[in-house]
C-alpha cells in the first residue's frame, strides 16, 4: 500500500470514528467505519478515488474554512464550478478522467463524508469543529498528492 492511501485511510477512519464517537445513535456512521476498515485492508487505493470523486469538489471550502460556503453549496454551483475548473486545467481533466476510469462510480453514488459532517456540523461544539476541519484539511493535502502523483505516472 502506498504511504499515502495508507495516511489517508488512517485518517479518514480517525475523521468518522469521532464523529461517531459524538454521535454514536448514527448506523450510518458505523457502518462507514465498517467499510473505510474493508477497503483499506483490501483495496486501499478506492477510498483516495472515492474522495477524489466526491469529496475534492470541497476542496476551496476546506482549504478556506468557509462554513458558509460548505452549506451554501447546491448541485447547479457545484457543476459549474467544475466545468470551469475543467475548462482551465486539462491536467486535472485527465487526473479526473484517469481515476474515474478505475471506478465505477455506481458502487459508490450518495457517498459524500461531507453531507454526513454537515447534518452533523451545528450539533458540533468550536473546538470539535476546529478539529473537524484538521481532519479535512490533512485529507485535502493527500488527496493534492495523490491527484499529482497520478498526473507524474501518466506521463
Amino acid at each position: 500500500m502506498s504511504s499515502t492511501a495508507k495516511v489517508f485511510n488512517n485518517q479518514l477512519y480517525n475523521l468518522v470514528e469521532c464523529l461517531h464517537n459524538r454521535f454514536p445513535e448514527s448506523k450510518e456512521l458505523k457502518l462507514a467505519l465498517t467499510g473505510i476498515d474493508t477497503v483499506r485492508n483490501y483495496n486501499p487505493k478506492r477510498s483516495l478515488d472515492v474522495f477524489v470523486m466526491y469529496g475534492y469538489k470541497y476542496r476551496e471550502f476546506i482549504v478556506n474554512r468557509d462554513e458558509q460556503g460548505l452549506k451554501a453549496l447546491n448541485v447547479e454551483q457545484e457543476i459549474s464550478q467544475i466545468k470551469d475548473s475543467i475548462k482551465s486545467n486539462n491536467d486535472l481533466v485527465k487526473a479526473y478522467d484517469h481515476i474515474k476510469s478505475q471506478i465505477d462510480v455506481n458502487d459508490y453514488e450518495g457517498i459524500d463524508i461531507m453531507s454526513y459532517i454537515l447534518r452533523y456540523w451545528d450539533s458540533l461544539d468550536k473546538d470539535e469543529q476546529d478539529n473537524i476541519w484538521k481532519y479535512l484539511t490533512v485529507l485535502i493535502k493527500l488527496a493534492d498528492k495523490y491527484i499529482a502523483d497520478s498526473l507524474n505516472a501518466g506521463r
